[in-house]
């Protein structure tokens, strides 16, 4: 069974929170992280500086326990456009944690791959923060 792209947005998002919590032990939970993203793949920050899959890796893994009882939010999703071979999902974030906690709005475009867990592999994320 094909899922659509938002449970891939909140499979994704259950990683990111245990990563930044400290609580992910598993390097298989690392590895899936990245390899759902595409070769290709480019997010763009609300700081607006783009990065590329390799830069994001590298700086998404120095994050690892940053953020202790971090809980992330997904919320108000959304598919947005939807094909056979191509799903575009908004969503808001929420991170949870301290007195850092962050909102955004994000827009996120997938490809169809049934090798990826929810049968979709991100191509491209642009978000844009969210006034506290």
């Amino acid at each position: 069974v094909m899922l659509s792209a938002i449970d891939e947005v909140v499979r994704q998002h259950v990683f990111i929170e245990a990563w930044l919590a400290g609580t992910e032990n598993g390097d298989a939970g690392w590895q899936l992280f990245g390899d759902v993203l595409d070769d290709e793949f480019v997010i763009v920050p609300p700081t607006g500086a783009a990065q590329s899959k390799s830069a994001l890796l590298e700086r998404f893994h120095a994050a690892r326990g940053a953020a202790p009882g971090a809980r992330v939010e997904i919320r108000n999703a959304e598919l947005v456009h939807v094909t056979d071979e191509v799903q575009v999902v908004r969503y808001e974030e929420w991170q949870l944690h301290d007195e850092r906690g962050s909102q955004r709005v994000s827009l996120a475009v997938f490809a169809a791959d049934p090798a990826m867990p929810c049968g979709w592999r991100w191509l491209a994320l642009h978000e844009t923060a969210l006034p506290v």
